[in-house]
Order: structure tokens, then sequence, then C-alpha cells
């Protein structure tokens, strides 16, 4: 027998946990005001269409090591080389939820985790071909008839994926949960 796993979808994680200044961007996200958003239910978030946080001069470092993260990324896929184009951070509290979309116009996306509480909520990534495997509900799971992902998280990790993945989260059982996203495009 030959397996051919056709079209695998690339989700990478980064650990980011020696970051030192920590401490300070999580002081920086707790004076830059944020917003409602339709997607965030019991959050805030500071994204906009040409909106970039990380442009912020404490915050450069960060950027350019997620760079690096993108490079590796970018080699591992083989694809064209990407920059990050714009970034927000959502804050999430207790019962709070983001709902499914996807990350349109860019190529690769990532979320940051500076801060995540105890209890709180993972990522959920949803297939493509979601439509078709819910036909297959009764079956054992497994990577080929799985029609959603739920990826748990790491403080201080980076997760890098396809931007247009489809992704959401569970419901926020615990604390505060901080995250900086990306987007990206070809250079």
């Amino acid at each position: 027998m030959e397996i051919y796993n056709l079209f695998p979808t690339c989700v990478v994680g980064f650990d980011f946990t020696s970051y030192p200044n920590v401490s300070n961007l999580l002081k920086l996200t707790s004076t830059i005001t944020s917003n409602d958003y339709q997607i965030v239910d019991n959050g805030t978030t500071t994204f906009k269409e040409d909106g970039d946080f990380l442009q912020h001069p404490s915050l450069i470092d960060l950027r350019n090591n997620f760079q690096k993260a993108l490079d590796s990324y970018s080699e591992l896929t083989k694809i064209p080389s990407l920059k990050i184009f714009n970034s927000w951070f959502n804050i999430m509290e207790n019962e709070g939820k983001t709902y499914r979309h996807n990350h349109r116009g860019s190529v690769v996306s990532g979320a940051y985790y500076p801060l995540l509480e105890e209890n709180t909520c993972n990522l959920i990534f949803h297939s493509p071909l979601h439509l078709i495997l819910s036909n297959f509900s009764n079956t054992s799971p497994s990577p080929y008839n799985s029609s959603q992902y739920t990826q748990p998280l790491k403080p201080g990790y980076l997760y890098l994926f396809p931007s247009w993945l489809e992704h959401e989260t569970e419901v926020n059982t615990g604390g505060k949960r901080v995250v900086i996203s990306f987007n990206t495009k070809t250079t």
C-alpha cells in the first residue's frame, strides 16, 4: 500500500516564550483604545483594514522576529516570500468568543498569544471540505474525515496558517486572553 497525502494544510507553531518584553507588550495593549467588533463577543479589538499595531516603535523587534518565522514558513511550504501588511490585537474575557471567519486578501495569517490565563479557549480550524465531510459524521475521526480541528494553544506561541483557512474559537471558559494577529502579502 502507498498513501499519498494530497493538498495538506500547513499550520506551524513557533515558540516565542523567550520573548523578553511580554510585560511591556501587555501594558501597551491595555493603554491603546480597542473597540467592539462584530466577530468578537465579550472582547475588543484594534482591527482596522489599514492598521498596523506591530509598527509601534517598541514592537519592531517582535515584528522582525515574526518576519523570520514567516520566512521559515515560506521556505517550508515553498511559497513566495511574505511580509506583514496589517496587524492588530484582540482581548477576550470570560465567556468571549471569536466567530468563524477567514482573512481575505491575505496569504498567510499569524496569531501570537502573549497571554492565555487559565482555561482560556482554543482555536478551531475548519476544513474547506466541511460540506462534503459532514456526510461522514458517524465514522471514527481521522485526518481524512474530520471537518474541524481544535488547536490547543500554548502561551507565548505564534501560529501561522493559510489565510483562507476558516477559524473561530471555543467559548472562553477561563480568564483573559490576548492575541496579536497579522496578515501578509507577497513581497
